[in-house]
């Protein structure tokens, strides 16, 4: 069956900064979602890693556990892995 729809992107993408253009590409249904299951993520492995969990109080996880991550934290994450895309740099030191 031969292509019938019409190619390319279905949105004005026209953003006066960058972060609208952000905006566009990542709404907050996607951003939520993405946040959402990472915090159900943490919870599945502080409960699979409860043992060892105890046994090494400082273990880096217990930070996160305390200071859940925010919406805000998912969009600079985000945003950091668009810029490494963007930038070449010879390594990530």
């Amino acid at each position: 069956m031969p292509f019938t729809g019409n190619p390319g992107v279905a949105s004005d993408l026209n953003a006066e900064s960058p972060v609208d253009f952000f905006l566009k590409l990542f709404d907050s249904s996607v951003l939520e979602l993405i946040h959402r299951e990472t915090l159900r993520y943490l919870d599945q492995y502080l409960e699979d890693n409860k043992e060892y969990l105890e046994e090494h109080p400082k273990a880096r996880v217990h930070e996160l556990a305390r200071h859940p991550i925010t919406l805000d934290d998912i969009k600079a994450f985000i945003a950091i892995l668009i810029g490494m895309g963007i930038c070449g740099f010879p390594t990530l030191r």
